[in-house]
């Protein structure tokens, strides 16, 4: 074996964290839009559903408009995106 110099890499140091969803329960799915980049969904099976904001950098509910009286009605069991609509 020959020995050979190596020079260390230049490496940056990354913080691995969990996404903060703010979801009870499982997240059932995350629907990116076909054709506008950023724009994306999460569903989850009891909370509801999810748009995520660019600009704060963070899941934005879309049900929270549902009162506690009703709130069997915040599971969502798919979403669908209009690839014209974004």
């Amino acid at each position: 074996m020959l020995a050979q110099d190596i020079s260390p890499v230049n490496s940056v140091s990354y913080e691995w964290k969990s996404v903060p969803i703010v979801g009870g329960d499982f997240v059932d799915g995350i629907v990116f839009h076909p054709e506008t980049p950023g724009i994306r969904y999460c569903c989850t099976d009891m909370e509801g559903a999810y748009r995520w904001d660019a600009v704060s950098c963070q899941w934005m509910p879309l049900l929270d408009w549902i009162s506690l009286d009703e709130s069997n009605l915040q599971g969502v069991e798919s979403i669908a995106i209009d690839p014209q609509n974004p």
